[in-house]
């Protein structure tokens, strides 16, 4: 069984975002859920989306209070994981 790995920037993070542009070779983020259905159109099954590279806890500052649901829905925005990786079976 042969498969499939792709890992890139995670484009539904704000954090994460910043570094995508810094490479000028970039030209356009590409979500998780778009690349698991590229590799599903391409035959693969068993595909799996999986966000790696949490924001580290000095970015956050470790004090955005969760208990507030805007607070929260702002936090995951902003400090989403930085990288996304989808993975298939041929």
């Amino acid at each position: 069984m042969a498969g499939s790995f792709l890992e890139t920037v995670n484009a539904e993070s704000v954090y994460a975002m910043k570094w995508f542009w810094m490479d000028l070779t970039h030209v356009r983020p590409v979500p998780g859920p778009s690349l698991g259905r590229l590799m599903e159109a391409c035959g693969l099954r068993e595909v799996t989306i999986a966000l790696r590279s949490p924001v580290p806890r000095e970015v956050t500052g470790g004090t955005l209070d969760a208990s507030d649901p805007l607070v929260a829905a702002l936090a995951r925005l902003v400090f989403a994981p930085q990288d996304v990786a989808v993975t298939g079976v041929k």
